[in-house]
């Protein structure tokens, strides 16, 4: 499974410390970027070889009826993940020209590319110390153009303040952002209980091919059904235990991940 990676990237992070599907963060400046451009969404190409994104905890209900969903990390620090492929390097989601297959729920965490929430120090003089929360952009992104020629690239910046496109990308940073922090809270919730557990499967495929799928944690249902009551009711408050039920349900997707792998030519 791919490993998920911190929110908070930092301009002129290295790139294993940038969010999945980003080759570089900067702040968003109405200085330095007022000529930047930002073409119409053209798919998403940029997610063809990934076999695993990030998902966030509103989103399990969704994404259960055509992904499995399972937790991925280091030690007990994991976070869910949808599985969109059975081998390395292949989204079986993504189809011709980066479109992505009809009826199945794309993750937030590619609607939200080429923007994204960056972390700075507190602004001097400011009533309190917490680090502030900056849109940024990859700049390195093709959805990006400095061409004022361009027929239907919209500006992020008129006459010097943001743009409705600009302020429809913030928000959506905004909400994905708070959205991750109750995701985590949860994962953390069920890692505490101990209701995770490792495991390892395997799918075979029409022409009798194994594929051994490993590094994944799933929730143990007798674990989860064997919890007291006072336990039960933290997971509940915590959305954890709606999240683990929709897990659950979502692993019966496996054999429809790969019978969408044999139609694809295997």
């Amino acid at each position: 499974m791919s490993d998920l990676v911190s929110e908070a990237a930092r301009p002129g992070a290295a790139a294993s410390q940038l969010p999945q599907f980003y080759a570089g963060a900067e702040p968003l400046d109405r200085n330095r970027h007022a000529g930047l451009r930002l073409r119409p969404h053209a798919g998403f190409a940029f997610a063809a070889s990934a076999n695993a994104v990030p998902l966030l905890i509103g989103e399990f209900a969704l994404a259960a009826v055509s992904m499995p969903i399972v937790f991925a990390g280091q030690g007990e620090v994991v976070r869910p993940v949808a599985v969109t492929g059975l081998r390395q390097g292949r989204n079986l989601f993504v189809g011709a020209e980066g479109v992505w297959a009809k009826g199945v729920h794309i993750p937030a965490h590619l609607r939200r590319v080429p923007f994204l929430l960056l972390t700075a120090p507190a602004a001097p003089g400011a009533e309190t110390d917490a680090p502030r929360l900056l849109l940024g952009i990859d700049p390195h992104s093709p959805r990006f153009s400095e061409d004022p020629t361009e027929p239907d690239a919209a500006s992020l910046f008129v006459d010097g303040e943001p743009s409705p496109e600009t302020l429809n990308a913030r928000d959506f940073c905004l909400a994905h952002h708070r959205d991750v922090e109750a995701t985590n809270r949860a994962a953390d919730a069920l890692s505490a209980a101990g209701v995770l557990v490792a495991q390892q499967g395997k799918v075979e495929l029409s022409g009798g091919e194994i594929l051994r799928l490993t590094d994944f944690k799933v929730v143990d249902e007798a674990k989860l059904n064997a919890l007291p009551d006072a336990e039960i009711a933290k997971l509940r408050a915590s959305g954890a235990l709606a999240a683990a039920y929709c897990h659950l349900v979502s692993l019966n997707s496996f054999p429809a991940l790969s019978a969408r792998l044999a139609e694809q030519g295997g």
